[in-house]
């Protein structure tokens, strides 16, 4: 976590985060965001929710 910090100008998070290859829906993982015009970690649960879907669950396929 500290090399993305880093590299994109985050403040540092305490979180620990094993490293992986592929990242699969419903995972949770660090993004990069803007918040109040500066980058920062955030962790998110990674998958896509099309704007029809009647069910969040359905980005974990």
């Amino acid at each position: 976590m500290d090399e993305l910090a880093e590299r994109f100008g985050c403040p540092k998070v305490d979180q620990v985060i094993k490293p992986r290859y592929n990242v699969a829906p419903s995972q949770i993982m660090p993004v990069v965001v803007e918040h109040s015009g500066q980058p920062r970690l955030q962790m998110m649960h990674w998958g896509l929710v099309p704007f029809w879907a009647k069910d969040k669950s359905i980005g974990n396929k």
